[in-house]
């Protein structure tokens, strides 16, 4: 539970009771991105822990969607289905969206999917081989493919991916996988740095001791067809101006509300007009995306597992949220 204060507080509580329509979950891992370990340690906790994945146990007999037994990943919330943004199939975009956890509690092993939930696409399921730590990736993993629709992606495509975190080496994958022509990493990391290149980077920059738009031009003779700003860093997406060729597509994807300082871009404008460069946001993901995510993971095309670096169980989630100055911890896995 959330202690009101930033903080979490293990508290003993009872298994929820099914309900007409829903479902009880046994929850069995959590996977925590850096930005939570981040927004945890700025005691700005709200939407934590909540890249979910178990099993179904119970079943409410009128429920035809999921059984027992299903393996599932849980989405963050769910969508209304009414407001302009569903009405226009954006439900990633929902006005009045439902967080899947009330505000008060944070994390619990059991946990009552409703039927408005169940109804709107909240479980995704995933085959019965996939671990429930991989299974935690279908969100992660379905904003990756979100972000590449977004820039209109194609087989080809030379790509910068600017920050090897967990989210820019998960669309690393993608890329690599998608067929992409050539990938850049640029970060600030050497362990980070190293890294993208197990993930698929053909080359890696460090941004600190290069002129990294200066080499991205290099490298790609011209520019990159596609370039995903992976990090919230305001710096980041004034380079990615610099990186793209003339009609090239940037995506920005992290958010820049836990950046100190003036989050304000001061951006020149004339590469847009020039370029013609096309600038998009993406955030969060369709149902589709979800589903694709699965099979990608259930197909083993993907294992983003590999992100996986350290565990932790439910006893000592405390543990789990203390190690956001390790610059080592890519994503870090509670099971419980």
């Amino acid at each position: 539970m959330y202690d009101g204060r930033g903080g979490l507080q293990v508290q003993a509580g009872s298994v929820p009771e099914l309900v007409p329509g829903g479902a009880l979950l046994r929850i069995r891992a959590c996977g925590i991105a850096i930005s939570d370990l981040r927004a945890y340690k700025a005691k700005r906790t709200e939407r934590l822990l909540h890249k979910l994945a178990g099993e179904i146990v119970r079943v409410a007999p009128e429920v035809s969607s999921i059984g027992v037994g299903d393996r599932v990943y849980i989405n963050t919330y769910y969508h209304c289905g009414n407001c302009l943004a569903c009405n226009r199939g954006f439900s990633n975009l929902c006005e009045k969206r439902t967080y899947f956890y009330d505000g008060k509690q944070a994390l619990s092993e059991y946990a009552l999917l409703p039927p408005e939930f169940l109804r709107s696409g909240g479980a995704t399921r995933v085959a019965g081989d996939v671990s429930f730590e991989d299974a935690t990736q279908v969100g992660p993993l379905s904003n990756c493919l979100n972000t590449l629709r977004a820039v209109e992606f194609a087989p080809g495509d030379s790509a910068v991916v600017l920050g090897a975190g967990p989210m820019g080496l998960l669309h690393v994958s993608l890329l690599k996988m998608s067929g992409a022509s050539k990938i850049i990493v640029c970060d600030v990391d050497e362990f980070r740095l190293g890294i993208s290149r197990e993930f698929g980077a053909d080359y890696s920059v460090n941004s600190e001791s290069t002129d990294a738009a200066a080499e991205v031009q290099r490298l790609t003779g011209g520019g990159a067809d596609v370039v995903i700003v992976a990090t919230g860093k305001p710096a980041a997406m004034l380079d990615s101006l610099k990186m793209a060729r003339s009609r090239g597509r940037i995506d920005f994807f992290g958010g820049v509300a836990l950046e100190a300082g003036d989050t304000n871009l001061k951006v020149d404008p004339n590469p847009i007009h020039y370029k013609e460069l096309k600038i998009v946001g993406t955030y969060a993901s369709l149902l589709d995306d979800y589903r694709v995510a699965a099979e990608l993971i259930n197909s083993k095309r993907l294992s983003p597992s590999r992100l996986d670096t350290h565990h932790f169980d439910f006893d000592h989630i405390h543990g789990a949220l203390a190690v956001v100055d390790d610059p080592k911890a890519l994503r870090v896995m509670i099971t419980l």
